[in-house]
C-alpha cells in the first residue's frame, strides 16, 4: 500500500517544530541534536558546560560514563534553547504545575461545599449566582478588625476541625 506525501501519520501526534519535518520522535531529536551542534560550532563564546559538550560531540567512540555525560548535556542544552524560546508571559504563566494550580482552585470550592452554598455532586451554587456574588462582595468589602470577621473565623475554624476530624476518622 503506498503512502501519500501528506499522510505521515504524524498528524494526530501533536504539532511538531515548524522547521522539522513529520519525523518520529527519536528522528526528530538526532535532527535537533545536529542542527544544534552545528549552530554551537558557529558561535565564538561558548560555556564550559557548551566547550564539554562540543568535545563529546565530536568523539566517535565515547565509553558509557562519555555517552551519560553526553545525553545529560544534551538534555541541559535542550532544556536551555526551550526556556530562551519562552516569553517572560509565558514563564510567569506556568510558574506553577497545572495540578498544583487546579489544587488550588479547588480550594475555595470545598469551602462553599463545607458552608451548604455549593452543591457538591453538580458543582453548582445553592444561592442564585447574583445573589452568592452580592453577599461575597460584602463579606469582600468587611473591614479586617470588624467584629463580625472574628465571629466568622471562630466559626469557620470549629467547622474546619470538625470536617478534617471526620475525614480522618476510620469509616
Amino acid at each position: 500500500m503506498a503512502s501519500s506525501p501528506q499522510s505521515s501519520g504524524n498528524e494526530s501526534r501533536g504539532k511538531a517544530d515548524d522547521s522539522v519535518p513529520a519525523l518520529r520522535p527519536a528522528a526528530r531529536a538526532d535532527f535537533w541534536l545536529s542542527d544544534h551542534i552545528a549552530g554551537l560550532r558557529g558561535r565564538k563564546n561558548l560555556s564550559d558546560q557548551q566547550k564539554r559538550f562540543m568535545v563529546l560531540a565530536d568523539k566517535v567512540n565515547r565509553t558509557i560514563e562519555e555517552e551519560h555525560e553526553f545525553t545529560a548535556l544534551a538534555s541541559a542544552e535542550r532544556a536551555a534553547e526551550d526556556a530562551r524560546r519562552k516569553s517572560p508571559e509565558d514563564v510567569v504563566n506556568n510558574a506553577a504545575p497545572p495540578v498544583d494550580r487546579e489544587h488550588q482552585l479547588s480550594r475555595p470550592a470545598e469551602l462553599l461545599v463545607l458552608a451548604g452554598l455549593l452543591d457538591s455532586r453538580t458543582g453548582e451554587p445553592v444561592w442564585d449566582r447574583a445573589e452568592l456574588l452580592g453577599a461575597l462582595l460584602q463579606l469582600a468589602a468587611t473591614p479586617a478588625d470588624s467584629e463580625a470577621r472574628v465571629t466568622w473565623k471562630r466559626i469557620g475554624s470549629a467547622m474546619l476541625n470538625a470536617a478534617s476530624r471526620h475525614q480522618r476518622s476510620p469509616r
